[in-house]
C-alpha cells in the first residue's frame, strides 16, 4: 500500500463514508450454484452517493506483470490526500481474455476492500439464533451439499483468476472453507500452474476428495440416533450409496438400531 504523507482528513472522511454506506446487495448469481455475490456494478452504485457526500473518489487503472494482470486502486480525498494499493492475479493464459478476466476480479475485490464495503448477508439474523435439533440436522446436510458444490466448482475453474474468485466467494459464504474445499483449491491451483501434470496424479487428487466425502457419510451413518436419522442420511442425494464402506456403515447401524429396539420391547 502507498499513501500521501498525511491521511488524517482522508481517514475522517472514510469514517464518515463507512457510517453512511449500506451493504452491497448480493444480486449476481454464481453459475455453478444458487449462492449470490455483489457484482462490481452494484458495489459502485451503493458507494456513489456516500463517496460524494464524504469528499472521496476512487480511480482504478489496469496493471500487469509477468503472466499477471490486475488493477491499481487509488482512494482520493478532496484535500489531496490519498492511499493506493495494487492487486495482481495470475493469468493462466496471457491473452486478452485471460488478462480481462483477472482485471475484472481484481477491480471488484479491490474497490470493495479499499472502501471497506460489506456485502449484505440475508442469513445474518438467522445465524445469531440458537439452532434447534432439526436446524442442526438441516445445517449438516446443507454443509455436505455446500462442500460438494464448491469442490466441483473449484475443480473446474478455467483459470487462476476464476479459481481466486471461487475461493474468495466460498470464504465469504455462509459455511465458508473446510478441509475438502481447501484440498480441491490446492489441487486445481497446482493443475493450472503445471500443464504437464500426469493424469494419474490428477485422478489421485480427485480420489482424495471423494474419500473425504465418503468418510463424512460413514461417520454420520454410524452415529445416527434412530431409524429416521439413519434413513434421512442414507437418502441424502449426496450420499455415495454405491460405496462399500458407506453401505457397510448403513447396514451395521441399521442392525444395531433393530437390536436396540427389540431390547426395549
Amino acid at each position: 500500500m502507498k499513501k500521501s504523507k498525511k491521511i488524517d482528513q482522508l481517514a475522517k472522511a472514510l469514517n464518515q463514508f463507512q457510517a453512511e454506506i449500506s451493504g452491497a446487495k448480493k444480486k449476481e448469481e454464481n453459475p455453478y450454484f444458487h449462492s449470490k455475490y455483489a457484482n462490481l456494478e452494484e458495489v459502485i452504485r451503493c458507494a456513489k452517493e456516500p463517496l460524494m457526500n464524504s469528499g472521496l473518489s476512487v480511480s482504478q487503472f489496469p496493471i500487469s506483470g509477468e503472466r499477471t494482470a490486475g488493477v491499481e486502486t487509488i482512494l482520493m480525498h478532496e484535500s489531496g490526500q490519498w492511499i493506493s494499493c495494487e492487486c495482481l492475479l495470475a493469468c493462466a493464459k496471457v491473452d486478452p481474455q485471460g488478462m480481462g478476466s483477472a482485471i475484472s476480479y481484481a477491480r471488484r475485490y479491490s474497490y470493495q476492500s479499499i472502501l471497506g464495503i460489506p456485502s449484505e448477508d440475508d442469513d445474518a439474523n438467522e445465524a445469531s439464533k440458537e439452532p434447534s435439533p432439526a436446524q442442526i440436522k438441516a445445517d449438516d446436510t446443507a454443509l455436505k451439499k455446500h462442500t460438494a458444490e464448491w469442490v466441483m466448482a473449484i475443480s473446474q475453474a478455467a483459470d487462476m483468476p476464476a479459481l481466486q474468485g471461487f475461493y474468495t466467494d466460498c470464504k465469504n459464504s455462509k459455511y465458508g472453507l473446510n478441509k475438502a474445499i481447501l484440498a480441491a483449491k490446492d489441487a486445481r491451483k497446482e493443475q493450472l500452474g503445471n500443464s504437464t501434470k500426469e493424469p494419474a496424479e490428477s485422478d489421485s487428487v480427485m480420489a482424495q476428495n471423494e474419500a473425504e466425502i465418503v468418510e463424512s457419510f460413514v461417520d454420520e451413518l454410524s452415529k445416527a440416533m434412530n431409524g429416521h436419522a439413519l434413513k434421512t442420511t442414507w437418502e441424502d442425494p449426496l450420499c455415495p450409496r454405491g460405496n462399500e464402506d458407506v453401505e457397510a456403515a448403513y447396514e451395521a447401524r441399521k442392525a444395531q438400531l433393530e437390536i436396540s429396539n427389540e431390547g426395549d420391547k
